[in-house]
């Protein structure tokens, strides 16, 4: 596993999403309005799917989607 970098400014924290986010993240993801460009909203799952992807390209690469 790769040394995930943090970045944190006074206004805005790049971190690793937290088992916490998940909730946030899925209602997000749910609403039709949020992801009327995007082909279809997602349940709960499929939102908790994408979270472990982008988690993976963080672990992998040092880099990827990070949360806030």
């Amino acid at each position: 596993m790769n040394n995930i970098i943090e970045l944190e400014t006074p206004r805005l924290k790049l971190r690793q999403y937290k088992n916490s986010d998940l909730p946030v993240f899925a209602k997000i993801n749910a609403d039709p309005l949020v992801m009327q460009y995007y082909p279809n909203t997602l349940n709960q799952s499929e939102s908790d799917e994408l979270v472990n992807y982008f988690k993976s390209l963080i672990s992998e690469q040092s880099w990827g989607v990070m949360g806030s």
